[in-house]
């Protein structure tokens, strides 16, 4: 997985210090070993969380940002990558949108129940990543896009510093 890939590629030290950095800000060890498996009590205890957290979101009907998700399997990722993006709101309307070809683990049974501004897209096949990010991207009501890898954890004041980026340097 990525921990060893990380560990084999930077060694121990790296590895300390991401795992140091994720700690610091409570979020969700971001390289488990999917192979150990993650509990179903963990994922329906970060479901539970995401729910809390989401309710805060704005629910407005052309939202600033559209953050495009596209999956496959890896529940935890996405779990973990939606709770971060909650956990660090931002100035900017938002609104998270997941494209999911096909899991077979427990990301329809989670996220295809309504969740407050996340909407859920299923595909019936494995479209490919670029693909996917394009066919979820029609769903978007957003003024911008962002793109996200379902593996991201987003840290404070990340969408701020990309989209006041965007609107100061239009061209």
């Amino acid at each position: 997985g990525l921990r060893s890939f990380l560990l084999a590629e930077y060694g121990h030290l790296v590895l300390e210090k991401i795992l140091c950095h994720f700690n610091k800000l409570h979020l969700i060890d971001p390289l488990p070993d999917i192979t150990s498996g993650a509990t179903v009590e963990l994922l329906r205890f970060i479901e539970k969380e995401i729910r809390i957290l989401g309710q805060g979101l704005s629910q407005v009907e052309q939202p600033d940002v559209s953050i495009v998700i596209p999956v496959h399997n890896n529940v935890l990722y996405t779990l973990s990558c939606v709770r971060s993006l909650l956990l660090f709101p931002s100035q900017y309307t938002s609104e998270i949108l997941i494209g999911d070809e096909c899991s077979t683990d427990l990301t329809f049974e989670i996220f295809s129940n309504q969740m407050p501004g996340l909407r859920y897209i299923r595909y019936n096949a494995n479209l490919g990543f670029l693909t996917n990010c394009n066919a979820t991207a029609r769903f978007a009501r957003g003024r911008w896009l962002v793109f996200l890898n379902n593996y991201t954890i987003v840290l404070p004041g990340w969408l701020d510093a990309l989209i006041d980026t965007l609107r100061d340097n239009a061209d």
